[in-house]
């Protein structure tokens, strides 16, 4: 049996009614605050990444406290396996999340890997992942609330 391919979506959504409390994002025991989540087809699972100076790392995801953001924000059921993910931003003053493309979330790791310097990464690294966050802000479609969440 032959290697198969998937096409990488286009789409970038930001998601202006995504529901994640504090709590939440600590029950995922993330240990910064930039991350990305996406359903690798070959497991079956969530997988939780997040860039750091040396590369992606995975994190552990509890899938209990996943479950709980998943069922409050219908957008994330639209995710396609492999190649697209939940992009998490809560460095920024005002937390943001967006659907992207998988190779946007590497582009942000490898952002991270080229310009971290010292302990806190240095200003330059900063600016180009605002530049990242800005660009993605500006490409971007926004995902209402579902219907049915929208009546409750």
């Amino acid at each position: 049996m032959g290697a198969s391919y998937l096409r990488i979506p286009r789409r970038i959504s930001l998601l202006p009614e995504f529901q994640m409390t504090d709590a939440e994002w600590e029950a995922l025991m993330i240990p910064i605050n930039l991350a990305f989540f996406y359903r690798d087809s070959a497991s079956g699972r969530m997988v939780a990444m997040y860039p750091s100076p040396a590369g992606a790392t995975e994190s552990l995801l509890s899938l209990d406290s996943w479950e709980e953001i998943r069922s409050q924000n219908h957008a994330l059921q639209t995710l396609e396996p492999d190649v697209e993910a939940l992009l998490v931003d809560r460095v920024s003053a005002e937390p943001s999340y967006f659907i992207v493309p998988i190779d946007e979330c590497f582009r942000l790791v490898g952002i991270i890997r080229m310009h971290w310097k010292g302990l806190s990464g240095g200003t330059e690294v900063w600016r180009h992942i605002q530049e990242l966050f800005s660009g993605l802000r500006s490409r971007s479609s926004h995902i209402e609330r579902h219907p049915e969440a929208a009546r409750a």
